[in-house]
């Protein structure tokens, strides 16, 4: 969540335009008029060069352009003419999105340290605190933003969307209270009905908690004119694929290591790439990465948000991403990036369609409009399933298969089978194996099965 708006450091006015000026931007970039906001806010900045508000509001354009290293950098013009928590926090918020989960931390931090009550900070922080794999400093953040500010939509949403079991009962009947009070200030109705769902889940009433996601799904469902246009882009990736004769690019032993973790949403990516991130040369990106469907640039700086010389200065020699959508460039990168492996995890697939099918998608794209429907979610799976097929018989010396189970019960053999392919050595010690407490079966698998898969 961005704040953009005036700022809470007092500064002399003549380097700020007037408060009307100010709004006529914000009334644009709330209209999602972005270019055009964009547009009178640098003329403004022509005339008051160094106004921390104009900086700051120049930065949530960008990051709604989708031009996040340009946002980072207009925060860094914000921050160097005066200390500012919105810059801090919004700048914090971009360097997430770019996958830089330890430097948007410190960002965070230091607005904390400007203001220290401030809610959309806890949030954003709880966020990030989340995709590092450290989830009870995440859910520690999550509260204090309620404690801040009690109807917080985003950090009860966030608090609610963590993992089964992970709450306790205090904050469940906090989340409950919450809906008592609050629910009628959520005006969107698939989103309340996901938080109502997400609730009854973890006040262990899993059966209601299932029709309300079966509610809020149906809300989301997509119209058939836009399926067909994320139909037709699957189909043209399977006929290329089925297509393709390998030109693999020769490896480099200069230049970093890339692992790609694929699989369809929910299959336990980020489980395996926090085991992985215990090791001090390997970097985990989450999935920022910065590919679109029609990219054809395939250099690392393209694909991410980092330098890679850059970071085998800082000593590391691996990255890991995540990133779902990223199957779709895999025949580009395995051509055209050198030291790229691809991991594809296996996981019973009606638990996979049932954690697709309780989740709330906030992100665009095609895996994530596949999401709503059962039958659509069948074919996602069925899509990462062929595509691992073709990889594995292609690329014998560059990719493996590893199951979720294997992830949560055997992690040392798991890192011992990466080891191997990528010819590395972790270096992690006993501690960072312990198993995880995750379950391997879906909460809802049995409530998935006997509605959609018992005719």
């Amino acid at each position: 969540a961005q704040q953009i708006g005036s700022s809470n450091s007092m500064y002399s006015s003549a380097q700020e335009p007037s408060h009307e000026q100010v709004q006529s931007i914000i009334q644009l970039f709330n209209q999602k008029k972005y270019q055009e906001a964009f547009t009178k806010n640098s003329q403004l900045l022509e005339e008051f060069s160094r106004s921390v508000n104009l900086y700051n509001i120049l930065g949530g354009i960008n990051q709604r352009l989708g031009r996040l290293e340009e946002a980072t950098e207009a925060y860094k013009k914000a921050l160097a003419i005066k200390p500012d928590a919105n810059a801090y926090t919004n700048m914090g918020v971009a360097l997430h999105k770019q996958g830089k989960l330890e430097e948007a931390i410190q960002a965070f931090t230091k607005a904390l340290a400007i203001m220290p009550n401030s809610e959309p900070t806890y949030y954003n922080m709880g966020n990030t605190l989340k995709d590092l794999g450290k989830l009870e400093e995440a859910i520690e953040a999550y509260k204090k933003a309620l404690y801040i500010k009690p109807n917080s939509i985003n950090a009860i949403h966030s608090l609610m969307k963590c993992p089964y079991g992970s709450l306790s009962k205090e904050w469940i009947d906090i989340a409950g209270d919450f809906l008592k009070k609050f629910s009628d200030k959520i005006a969107n109705s698939s989103e309340l009905k996901f938080l109502e769902a997400n609730y009854l889940m973890h006040d262990n009433r899993l059966d209601l908690a299932f029709e309300a996601f079966c509610e809020a799904n149906n809300k989301k469902l997509i119209s058939a004119e836009n399926f067909e246009a994320l139909d037709a882009n699957y189909h043209t990736f399977e006929k290329k694929l089925k297509r393709w004769k390998l030109d693999f690019v020769p490896n480099d032993n200069k230049k970093l290591i890339k692992i790609f973790i694929l699989a369809p949403p929910r299959s336990g990516q980020s489980q395996l790439e926090t085991l992985l991130s215990k090791s001090q040369i390997i970097k985990p990106l989450s999935d920022a990465i910065k590919l679109q469907t029609d990219s054809t640039n395939y250099s690392f700086e393209e694909i991410f948000f980092q330098n890679e010389m850059h970071l085998r200065g800082q000593g590391f020699k691996v990255i890991t991403t995540t990133n779902p959508h990223s199957i779709f460039h895999a025949i580009d990168i395995a051509e055209k990036i050198p030291n790229s492996f691809f991991i594809f995890i296996e996981r019973d697939k009606i638990d996979v369609a049932s954690e697709i099918f309780r989740s709330q998608w906030k992100k665009k794209g095609f895996e994530f409009s596949y999401a709503y429907d059962p039958k659509n979610i069948f074919r996602l799976i069925k899509f990462y399933t062929e595509t691992a097929e073709i990889f594995l018989e292609k690329l014998v010396k560059n990719s493996i298969s590893i199951s979720f189970e294997e992830i949560l019960s055997q992690p040392k053999n798991v890192v011992s089978m990466i080891e191997e392919l990528c010819s590395i050595s972790c270096d992690l010690q006993e501690l960072d194996f312990t198993k995880s407490q995750i379950p391997v079966s879906s909460v809802f698998r049995n409530q998935f099965q006997e509605k959609f898969l018992s005719s």
